[in-house]
């Protein structure tokens, strides 16, 4: 083999290793690039799911049947993002009551939505220094209780809830803000997304006003 064609050769394997290491290089910027995309779409589609979580309250809470509409939408929602390869979980806690009138007893309805994929072992709930103890509430499931306060002016309630799964213990101070001559629907959420590219968690509490005859 002469000297020319050694250097064909050489030159040949060359240029060969320089294309596959530019397409090495463009095939990793390709892949990082679609990742920061599927990244960012999944930021947004979780922003998105507070958001329509807020709407379906707000269009909802004049119905009897609030806690299914929510649930229809997080099942709705799970299954979604489930599609992706992306599992949604969490809890949510609605609560209302009716106008409240100065000194009167008014009557708290709470409803507790487990969206974990894992039973909830243990639930307290604490208002107004009144307690009450739950056990196995099952996944995807809900439940509602009742609590009675009264009040001589416009002020701010404590509702406390803690939860236990068998992996996680969650506490959290639930504000129920009351006025005298309002009605209120109040929404608590911890919402969380999990896939193999990202962890997104978010706490978030909306009121609604459902009616109120308050002189301004």
């Amino acid at each position: 083999m002469g000297k020319g064609q050694i250097f064909i050769i050489i030159s040949v394997i060359t240029i060969v290793v320089i294309v596959l290491i530019r397409t090495s290089l463009n095939l990793t910027n390709i892949l990082e690039n679609k990742r920061f995309l599927e990244l960012g779409l999944e930021r947004v589609e979780f922003k998105n799911l507070r958001s329509e979580l807020s709407r379906t309250m707000q269009v909802s809470y004049n119905m009897t049947n609030i806690s299914e509409n929510i649930n229809n939408f997080m099942g709705f929602a799970k299954d979604s993002f489930s599609s992706r390869a992306t599992i949604l979980t969490g809890v949510g806690l609605l609560a209302s009551f009716p106008q409240v009138n100065q000194g009167q007893n008014t009557r708290l309805n709470v409803t507790f939505m487990n969206y974990m994929d894992e039973d909830i072992t243990s639930l307290n709930l604490t208002f107004n220094n009144s307690q009450q103890n739950f056990t196995s509430i099952g996944k995807s499931s809900a439940f509602t209780t009742s609590f009675v306060f009264a009040t001589q002016s416009s002020l701010n309630f404590s509702l406390l809830m803690n939860f236990t799964t068998p992996t996680t213990n969650s506490t959290e101070n639930i504000t129920i803000p009351v006025e005298l001559s309002t009605s209120k629907f109040v929404g608590f959420f911890d919402i969380k997304i999990s896939s193999s590219r990202l962890e997104h968690r978010d706490k978030f509490t909306k009121t609604i006003i459902l009616n109120s005859t308050r002189r301004v």
